[in-house]
C-alpha cells in the first residue's frame, strides 16, 4: 500500500523543547518532538520547529544547540514569564519514568508572525504529540495551525501521567491521519474507549475502526517489535532488532522509530519497509545515551541501508 496524499514541502514539528534530566543528572536535550525534529535534520529533512523556551540559560542553550545541528529555529519562541521545560527521568522495571514540571515555557506557545506566514504549499505534514496540549495556549496554537495548514497529520501519542486525558487523546485521534502508539498507550486509549478484547491487535483495529480518518496505526511492542495497521484492515508485523540487555538506554526510541515513520510516508515507502527500517534506527538510538546523538555516523549508516 502507498499513501496517496503525501505533499512535498517541509515537515512542521509542533510542541515541547526541554532538558531531560537523566538518573545521572546529566542533562540532555529533550522534548519528543524536538527529538524527532534533531533526527529528521540529520537526515536531511530540514524540519521546522514550532516550540517556546525561557529567556534563561537553559533556552539559551536550546537555541544555540540547534543551530550548531543545522536546526532552523525561527519557530523557536522566547518566553520571559515561564522556564525552559525541564522532565526528570528514572529508569524503572517497566521503563523510563517521567516527572514532567508544570506551567512551562512550551506550554504557551503563541500563534505568532511565523505560524501566520505559513502556507500549506511549504509544509509536507505537522508532527505533534499529546504533552504541549495540556495548556490552553499551546493547544488552541495547535488547533489554529492544524486548521489553517489543512495539512496531513502525525499524531505521536505520548502518555505521560498526570498530563493526559481522554479529551486531549479523542482529539487527537479524530484529527490525525497517521498516528503512532506504543503497547501501553494502546492499552490506555482501549481502556479509554471501552474495547473489548485483550490483544493489541484487537485493540488497533477498533482503535481505527472508530476513528475512520487514520490511515495507518503504527504500534511499537519494545523489544518484540512493532505492527501496523491500515484504515481498510491490512496489518504489517516487524519482528524487533536484537540489542544487549547492558548499556541498553531505551530513552528515545519511540520518537527514533516515529522519526523513520514520517520519512518512510514522505518517501512512499511499503508499510513493512518502514516497520524494518524504524525499527533498525530505534535500535540505533538505544545505545546510546539519550534520545538523540550527535554521532552523524549513525544516521549515515542507517540513509546507506535504504538504499542498498
Amino acid at each position: 500500500m502507498q499513501n496517496q496524499m503525501t505533499p512535498n514541502g517541509r515537515p512542521i514539528v509542533f510542541g515541547e523543547a526541554l532538558f531531560d534530566v537523566l538518573p545521572d543528572d546529566k542533562e540532555v536535550l529533550g522534548g519528543a518532538p524536538l527529538n524527532v525534529a534533531w533526527h529528521l535534520q540529520a537526515f536531511g529533512y530540514n524540519p521546522l520547529v514550532i516550540s517556546r523556551v525561557g529567556s534563561d540559560a537553559r533556552g539559551s542553550l536550546i537555541r544555540e544547540t540547534m543551530q550548531k545541528w543545522g536546526l532552523d529555529t525561527q519557530g523557536l519562541q522566547t518566553d520571559s514569564q515561564h522556564p525552559t521545560g525541564i522532565v526528570t527521568i528514572s529508569h524503572e522495571a517497566s521503563g523510563p519514568a517521567y516527572r514532567i514540571e508544570p506551567n512551562q515555557a512550551y506550554d504557551h506557545i503563541a500563534f505568532d508572525n511565523t505560524l501566520q506566514n505559513l502556507n500549506s504549499e511549504q509544509c509536507s505534514l505537522l508532527l505533534h504529540g499529546t504533552l504541549a496540549l495540556r495548556a490552553y495556549t499551546s493547544h488552541e496554537t495547535l488547533s489554529t495551525l492544524r486548521e489553517k495548514l489543512n495539512i496531513p497529520v502525525f499524531a505521536d501519542v505520548n502518555r505521560r501521567p498526570p498530563w493526559w486525558n481522554s479529551s486531549i487523546a479523542q482529539e487527537t485521534l479524530r484529527n490525525a491521519t497517521w498516528v503512532k502508539v506504543n503497547e501501553q498507550e494502546l492499552q490506555a486509549i482501549s481502556e479509554m474507549e471501552s474495547f473489548q478484547g485483550n490483544q493489541y491487535q484487537e485493540f488497533a483495529t477498533r482503535l481505527v475502526k472508530q476513528y475512520k480518518n487514520i490511515e495507518i496505526l503504527f504500534v511499537t511492542l519494545g523489544a518484540q517489535g512493532s505492527f501496523a495497521i491500515t484504515q481498510n484492515g491490512e496489518t504489517f508485523y516487524e519482528k524487533g532488532v536484537p540489542l544487549p540487555a547492558t548499556e541498553l538506554d531505551t530513552i528515545g526510541a519511540g520518537d527514533a522509530f516515529t522519526t523513520v515513520a514520517i520519512i518512510g510516508l514522505l518517501e512512499r515507502w511499503r508499510i513493512d519497509v518502514i516497520l524494518q527500517r524504524a525499527n533498525t534506527f530505534a535500535g540505533a538510538i538505544c545505545r546510546v545515551h539519550g534520545a538523540t546523538t550527535t554521532d552523524r555516523t549513525i544516521y549515515e549508516a542507517n540513509s546507506k541501508s535504504w538504499t542498498e
